[in-house]
């Protein structure tokens, strides 16, 4: 049969597209009520109440619960463990009320440490009966990494924390095949890193079809690299997978009690990563520095072993086809005692059950001893390295860009805007400043955020285009308006501002510790000049501090004498004094990113001043520098100056975490008002990068209420007048 004659087959014929001789669905029970089962928990200690009653519309025996206000049921020891034998989880609910009630599946598993590392799973049930049905594979953890789902151990279901609902549930079940041939189809096994066949029945017209398919090779898969066409070879590549001597540091352990911290070796060459492995526990990148490992030859790093005997340890490397144990690579190697230089080869690494590894996407790599004992090593750079490169020495730096963006060598900044800077002089500053003040003006104008180098202050203007830039700016929308958000205010404090604490109430394990220079008259996200525009009455700052509204709640403080930025997600003034659910600290006067999978008081882990737009900027003219800008849909990836994603799609049409877009640059500027002029002369020359989820193309403007209204003019502008960009090479 020929390609098109087979490609017609294929969209034709109604077909049921199996491997041959797959098994029947196999189920295993993880709550039976229908015979009488309960589940042995809620978090509450029983003020949500359990009971089994008759329900017709759930087929007889049902499990009524009637929620305390955020509680759940569910078993703390699941009493299936291993989901990934299973395809979906399934269960039938009844809502008697008229209305949507909201509730969240949450699975504790093997490599929960935390919030971020738990699965979530929220679920609608509308008014009647519902039947769920949700994929195993689809599942992720809150910071959307990979759980380890063949050993869960706690399972629940919650409502909202202010919903009081009466539901009635089925029995839960996990349903799926054993992935392997029914010995009565006559089917054989097939062999890892073997095509399976497939089975296609059906009819095109009146002919019937019955096919036994199997993929063949030699397919390009979307995103290989293509062969590269130039002037002559390439410089064999030397790419940091962690580059220690730097100060970067791992951004993932297996469990709460491994530490490690950056240390100073001499036989290391000076900085190196002192890490203490507790019971076998590991520590690594999740996800990696480098996602893309094709085309390295090895994986090369130093280990000094400080005691007497040798230790055994794995390297893990989990990738795009990794779905178990069986599916991930792990790569044995001995630390002896004194330095030693580990050098693997990729070529030669397998999974465990001996197929090949897909390292075009590298999800979670790690180190731990094989034995499970508690042991201190020091680690110098990880590097990746082609066939002919050769490490640098540590510190060294390499032709990459300040935390991301373009490569060294073809940075573009604008030198006349330094000079502005660098030649305005600091008011002094004495007590804390409001951004909406001229004194705010005259510290902003001088003062310098990040290094001229960094990637919020590079010129994109001349940058190419990504070769998915058009479907891309589809996915965000070409026919949705521009539009901003007056929401971002800060406040600038003098060095000796009073420190405080901050009660860290969501995501302490990536927040930077305190205390910090909060002033008592920290203005809170929108205030004021959110409230000017779109609420009848402005309330008075103290009201919005302690608002319990839902919200962003974002709280900036800059200490501009210091260079120091100070960011929180969700701030709020109490009796008690000052929470958040988060914290971030960055150094105006380096590149430094945050670690690596880590969020920010900003989804992609970016910082949120420097993007915002001023009133001291709109009267010179121009935005300096790149802004934020929120889209709904982003892709399951981030890319520098990104540390982190915040979604569950892989769509490649959809914008990474940190993507940069622009301007086009033959849009017609001059038929708007100064203040938006020097909006849109900054997006052709600096661009924004994707920085959270929200409304498509909003940036971030201070809620100044010396900034006229932009909400009309900016509209007029629709997303076709952009376009993504990418460093150049």
């Amino acid at each position: 049969m020929n390609a098109m004659r087979w490609s017609t087959v294929l969209c034709l014929v109604s077909i049921g597209l199996l491997p041959a001789g797959v098994a029947q669905a196999r189920k295993a029970a993880l709550l039976e009520v229908s015979k009488g089962q309960l589940p042995n928990d809620t978090a509450s200690d029983g003020l949500t109440k359990l009971s089994i009653e008759e329900r017709p519309e759930l087929g007889g025996k049902a499990m009524k619960v009637v929620y305390h206000a955020g509680d759940s049921f569910g078993d703390r020891q699941a009493r299936v463990a291993n989901f990934k034998e299973f395809v979906t989880l399934e269960f039938a609910a009844f809502n008697p009320a008229d209305e949507d009630v909201r509730v969240t599946l949450t699975l504790k598993h093997a490599r929960t440490t935390g919030y971020q590392t738990r699965v979530d799973v929220p679920i609608v049930l509308k008014p009647g009966k519902s039947a769920i049905r949700i994929g195993v594979d689809e599942m992720l953890n809150v910071n959307g990494s990979t759980p380890d789902l063949t050993q869960v151990g706690r399972w629940y279901i919650a409502c909202d924390p202010d919903k009081t609902p009466t539901l009635y549930f089925g029995d839960i079940y996990l349903v799926g095949d054993d992935a392997r041939p029914d010995p009565a189809a006559g089917g054989t096994a097939v062999a890892p890193g073997q095509a399976a066949a497939y089975r296609i029945t059906g009819k095109i017209g009146d002919m019937p079809v019955d096919l036994t398919a199997t993929p063949s090779g030699g397919v390009l898969v979307p995103g290989a690299a293509a062969p590269q066409v130039g002037s002559g070879p390439a410089k064999p590549r030397a790419t940091p997978l962690l580059h220690v001597s730097r100060g970067q540091l791992p951004n993932d352990t297996g469990g709460e009690k491994t530490r490690f911290a950056a240390d100073e070796k001499a036989e290391l060459g000076g900085k190196c990563l002192r890490v203490e492995f507790v019971d076998g526990d590991s520590c690594g990148g999740n996800p990696p520095a480098v996602k893309d490992w094709r085309g390295y030859l090895t994986l090369e790093f130093e280990v000094l072993n400080p005691g007497r005997q040798n230790v055994s340890m794995v390297l893990t490397i989990k990738h795009k086809r990794t779905t178990s144990f069986q599916t991930r690579a792990d790569v044995p190697f001995l630390v002896k005692p004194g330095k030693n230089a580990i050098k693997i080869g990729l070529d030669e690494v397998t999974n465990v059950n001996g197929s090949a590894p897909d390292f075009s996407s590298v999800n979670h790599w790690y180190v731990n001893p094989e034995s499970g004992a508690t042991v201190t090593l020091f680690f110098g750079d990880f590097w990746l390295l082609d066939a002919g490169a050769t490490k640098p020495a540590p510190g060294e730096p390499v032709a990459t860009s300040p935390a991301g963006g373009a490569p060294a060598g073809s940075i573009k900044t604008d030198p006349a805007r330094l000079a502005r800077i660098r030649a305005a002089k600091m008011p002094e500053i004495t007590e804390p400043v409001m951004f909406n003040t001229p004194q705010a003006d005259a510290i902003c104008s001088a003062l310098e955020v990040f290094p001229p180098d960094n990637p919020w202050n590079q010129v994109v203007e001349d940058w190419p285009l990504h070769p998915n830039s058009d479907a891309i700016i589809a996915s965000i929308g070409k026919d949705k308006p521009f539009r901003y958000n007056p929401d971002m205010g800060f406040i600038l404090v003098p060095p000796d501002q009073k420190r405080v604490e901050v009660k860290l109430v969501g995501y302490p394990a990536e927040s930077d510790p305190g205390p910090y220079p909060v002033p008592d008259n920290l203005p809170i996200e929108g205030w004021p000049g959110y409230y000017g525009q779109f609420a009848e009455k402005t309330p008075t700052l103290d009201e919005v501090q302690r608002s319990t509204a839902p919200g962003d709640r974002h709280g900036i403080v800059i200490d501009p004498v210091g260079r120091m930025l100070y960011e929180f997600f969700v701030m709020r003034k109490t009796d008690q004094g000052w929470e958040a659910a988060q914290a971030s600290i960055f150094d105006l006067k380096t590149n430094e990113l945050r670690p690596l999978g880590w969020t920010s008081a900003d989804a992609a882990g970016l910082p949120i001043f420097p993007a915002v737009v001023r009133y001291d900027e709109l009267k010179r003219g121009m935005v300096e520098h790149a802004l934020r800008v929120t889209i709904r849909n982003t892709r399951r990836e981030f890319v520098a100056p990104a540390t982190h994603y915040a979604s569950r799609h892989e769509n490649p049409e959809y914008p990474r975490m940190g993507e940069r877009l622009r301007l086009k640059a033959d849009f017609d500027v001059s038929g708007f008002s100064p203040e938006v002029q020097a909006i849109l002369k900054g997006l052709k020359k600096y661009g924004m990068f994707v920085a959270d989820n929200g409304i498509e193309w909003a940036i971030s403007v201070a809620p100044d209420p010396r900034i006229p209204n932009l909400h009309a003019e900016l509209r007029r502008i629709r997303g076709a007048a952009f376009e993504v960009v990418v460093p150049p090479q």
